[in-house]
């Protein structure tokens, strides 16, 4: 039971659900909560389960535990429509919030698989525009420090997040020109606060997910896709993730978790929504799709015979 539990909560921890609040649980909380239930059966871990997600204050969730190619246990908890008792299953579609980055730099890899860039290159070798540091102008930032949230770009002010957009990609004005306009002094949405006035490109890993905007404009810039098409064609088709998609129209709604918020003890429905910066955390799956893609990470970069990763790329 206990390698059941941990692979369970690797998995989780992928697919909880982003389109609920939650409450932040202090550690003693649980620690003690673990200590004193018994994973005896699985009836047991699912009352756990259940009372975690009140807790958390999550409508649903729906998870899975791999074994090697293989998907051993899969099931879903709670309502993921909670005016239609919707009960969560492993076809439920979820917005996976940050594991985006997770496609988003696989995407990135295959490119320098293919030969397309050095992982220490400059950046700016090929972006449209200069990028760097107004604090340190004379450091170049590499694409492995985008990579890696080491390029000295700091920790998103805010405003980063009041950007929103309703309508699925294509977006006329994003990654181009809204990046420019945000990283650069001078334009429509900068603010020095975007850059570390302290450390160096490549000194310090701080978590921006600006970087990850600039990953994705990458990728459209290499391979001349918009970076969601080119997501669908060289990732999500190969691995036959057929319920997977940055656009909310190409899904059945039908089984799209519905967003909630939860406050004043209640909760409360939200219209479903897309995000401006899609590539950082606005990817829609189900558990059973993005068990595919963990699968072919955990197997030298194949699921199912497809490889969309050649082995040697995976460590880097």
């Amino acid at each position: 039971m206990k390698i059941k539990l941990i692979s369970f909560c690797l998995v989780t921890l992928l697919l909880v659900p982003a389109l609920s609040s939650a409450i932040t649980l202090q550690h003693s909380t649980i620690q003690q909560g673990f200590q004193n239930y018994l994973f005896n059966n699985d009836s047991s871990f699912d009352r756990l389960i259940t009372v975690l997600l009140k807790i958390g204050h999550y409508p649903s969730m729906s998870a899975c535990i791999i074994n090697n190619t293989t998907i051993v246990w899969k099931k879903g908890y709670g309502f993921y429509d909670m005016e239609q008792q919707k009960p969560a299953n492993e076809h439920t579609i979820y917005v996976i919030a940050s594991v985006t980055k997770t496609i988003t730099s696989t995407a990135l890899m295959q490119l320098y698989e293919r030969g397309f860039f050095q992982l220490d290159d400059d950046i700016n070798m090929y972006l449209p525009f200069i990028l760097r540091n107004p604090n340190f102008p004379n450091d170049p930032i590499t694409i492995r420090m985008i990579l890696s949230h080491s390029s000295s770009l700091a920790t998103d002010p805010l405003a980063y997040h009041w950007f929103n957009y309703s309508h699925p990609p294509p977006i006329p004005w994003y990654p181009s020109p809204w990046l420019e306009e945000y990283l650069l002094p001078g334009g429509v949405f900068y603010t020095p606060e975007i850059w570390d006035a302290t450390h160096r490109p490549g000194e310090y890993m701080q978590y921006a997910n600006i970087n990850f905007d600039i990953v994705a404009y990458l990728v459209q810039l290499l391979s001349g896709q918009p970076f969601y098409e080119y997501c669908d064609d060289y990732i999500f088709t190969p691995l036959g993730m057929i319920h997977t998609s940055f656009r909310l129209p190409d899904l059945p709604i039908d089984d799209v978790a519905v967003p909630y918020l939860y406050e004043n003890k209640t909760y409360v429905k939200l219209h479903y929504y897309q995000l401006l910066h899609y590539p950082i955390g606005g990817l829609m799956t189900t558990v059973d799709d993005l068990s595919h893609f963990l699968i072919a990470h955990m197997n030298h970069g194949i699921y199912n015979g497809t490889r969309i990763l050649q082995n040697d790329i995976l460590p880097k």
